[in-house]
């Protein structure tokens, strides 16, 4: 009994200092990769599905019993967007925004995060991808009435509003820009069919708006999801200040649906109208709309 005794006793000691090791082992792994662009990438990833799925259980469009499915980075042949789409609502921002009550929820997707940089496209002044955007929003007035339409016809000042709110207020204002600058000019309209329905107006329009470069001050918490601005570049240093106004263009599929009081937008906001187009023939051609 007593040699099975001492036999277990260090048995026991060797499993615990292997068991030891091993900790220690992951605990520095982990401290290195935190000191890597890979953990940005991978924080934003692990944290940002998790939210949107929680997003996406009382949505406007769960609500209303929709659903649109857009395809994301892993669906695309190119590194070109994060690698998918994701929810958020803010019915009571959009709602003091408007003055009035409103439901509002976005579908969003923006330029590739890379875990070899620790940053996404969104922040590259030398990317098309820079502050671009594409996705869906769903808005519904609580009043029943149009929402982005009168008697009928394009209200452009309601439908310029929803990108202004989520431009502004939800993204730049989420990384630090609040003295910000939105302009919109309607290039053209016209009736296009989509999803094999009739009588959606897609709309091209110029913008002008700060983007997103800037010198990193403080944290913030989008900087989850987009990670922190890159330090200076020989590019990045063109830039005269931070958030400095560009030009960017834009493109809105909409259409008011009376038996569900709700606008569906589908939009693609970009420096490059190559990306629109690109946008429009790969993405768009995937994605679906499904009422129940």
């Amino acid at each position: 009994m007593g040699k099975t005794s001492k036999k277990d006793k260090r048995h026991f000691r060797t499993v615990i200092k292997r068991g030891f090791i091993l900790v220690s082992m992951i605990i520095m792994m982990f401290v290195i990769i935190m000191q890597t662009p890979v953990y940005p990438w991978a924080k934003s990833i692990i944290v940002m599905s998790v939210y949107s799925r929680y997003e996406s259980g009382y949505s406007l469009l769960k609500d209303k019993n929709i659903q649109i499915k857009i395809p994301g980075g892993l669906q695309t042949k190119e590194k070109d967007w994060y690698p998918f789409v994701m929810t958020f609502n803010d019915d009571r921002g959009f709602s003091r925004f408007m003055g009035e009550p409103m439901r509002m929820t976005v579908l969003y997707n923006f330029g590739q995060f890379s875990p070899f940089k620790g940053y996404a496209s969104y922040y590259d002044v030398g990317s098309p991808y820079y502050n671009s955007f594409y996705g869906a929003y769903g808005v519904s007035k609580a009043s029943e009435e149009a929402f982005g339409f009168i008697d009928g016809e394009a209200d452009h000042e309601a439908i310029s509003k929803v990108p202004e709110f989520d431009m502004v207020r939800l993204v730049l204002e989420s990384i630090g820009s609040y003295d910000n600058t939105f302009e919109y000019e309607v290039i053209s309209e016209e009736k296009a069919e989509l999803f094999n329905e009739p009588d959606w107006l897609v709309i091209d329009a110029r913008i002008k708006v700060n983007g997103s470069m800037h010198t990193y001050k403080t944290d913030h918490r989008a900087y989850i999801q987009y990670g922190k601005p890159p330090k200076a570049s020989s590019v990045v240093e063109n830039f005269i200040e931070d958030f400095a106004v560009i030009d960017m263009v834009g493109r809105i599929y909409v259409k008011h649906y009376e038996e569900k009081n709700i606008s569906l937008f589908f939009y693609c906001i970009t420096r490059d109208e190559a990306v629109i187009e690109d946008w429009d023939a790969n993405i768009m051609n995937q994605t679906r709309l499904i009422m129940h």
